[in-house]
């Protein structure tokens, strides 16, 4: 499941056909900071709206293997990785207890789609941390300000390449600040 670069730069991440519309619905917002500067799209049940994902095949057999994929393309560690196995019962919940909803939410959805299980990036917001301060839509729009236009292009080129459906509070206000 994905709702941002995954969708538009997968890199070496093995896919058995195309990314679709209509993945679960769940609460987005460019709410953590990047290494590069970049404010990336992360799951944010405090300030994400909720938008519907995108879902792809991946050729693995096991939920293992990937997870394992995906933590390779997102350079990450496997706890980064949520999950959720239909077929086992078992989910990142068990791993990760911060995430019931959002496993809830996908849960219901696979049944609903006859999917047998869903992989996603569970990064949350860092914004806090990094950007010294509480996220807010303002807040965001202050920090992006404060790049330099290197950095502040890479980062708005990130917002913009997103899905149309990942239609967040800050991407509504960047178009209205840095419109094309």
């Amino acid at each position: 499941m994905g709702w941002g670069s995954l969708i538009w730069d997968p890199r070496d991440l093995p896919l058995a056909g195309p990314w679709m519309a209509g993945g679960p619905a769940l609460p987005i917002e460019f709410s953590r900071v990047s290494g590069d500067g970049r404010l990336t799209a992360v799951i944010d049940r405090a300030h994400g709206e909720v938008c519907v994902t995108r879902f792809a095949i991946s050729p693995q057999r096991t939920v293992t293997a990937a997870a394992e994929d995906l933590r390779r393309r997102e350079s990450s560690n496997i706890a980064s990785i949520g999950f959720y196995d239909t077929k086992s019962s078992q989910s990142s919940t068990q791993l990760y207890t911060e995430q019931p909803q959002i496993v809830d939410a996908v849960r219901t959805w696979c049944a609903a789609n006859n999917v047998d299980s869903l992989i996603w990036t569970a990064l949350g917001s860092n914004f806090d941390d990094k950007a010294r301060g509480p996220f807010s839509v303002d807040a965001a729009i202050k920090y992006l300000q404060g790049l330099n236009h290197d950095a502040r292009g890479l980062a708005l080129r990130y917002i913009r390449r997103a899905p149309p459906e990942t239609a967040t509070p800050l991407r509504r206000k960047v178009q209205e600040y840095w419109p094309g």
